[in-house]
């Protein structure tokens, strides 16, 4: 039985960046990312402390600037779902 620890968008992010330094995976992230959708290290650090989470556009972005198959893109995706989940269940009683 296979367990996800993928909790929260923290966990997420976590897991997506991997061994990566913040710096490195600031950088990792921006490689084909619009200025505008750019981020820092220290973005990422609060993101990965639960800070602050990842906004929509910056999101959305990484489902446009990278292949269905690479993992910022996926990471995208998936903290997007996991957010519309989120509020099915809360506005639509779970279903």
């Amino acid at each position: 039985m296979t367990v996800n620890k993928k909790w929260s968008e923290a966990d997420i992010i976590a897991d997506t960046i991997g061994d990566r330094t913040t710096r490195d995976a600031a950088d990792w992230f921006n490689e084909q990312l619009p200025y505008q959708f750019q981020v820092t290290h220290a973005t990422i650090y609060n993101w990965i402390a639960g800070a602050f989470k990842p906004n929509y556009a910056f999101l959305l972005a990484l489902t446009y600037s990278y292949e269905e198959t690479d993992p910022r893109h996926v990471m995208g995706k998936e903290i997007m779902d996991m957010r519309a989940r989120n509020i099915n269940a809360h506005w639509a009683g779970g279903k």
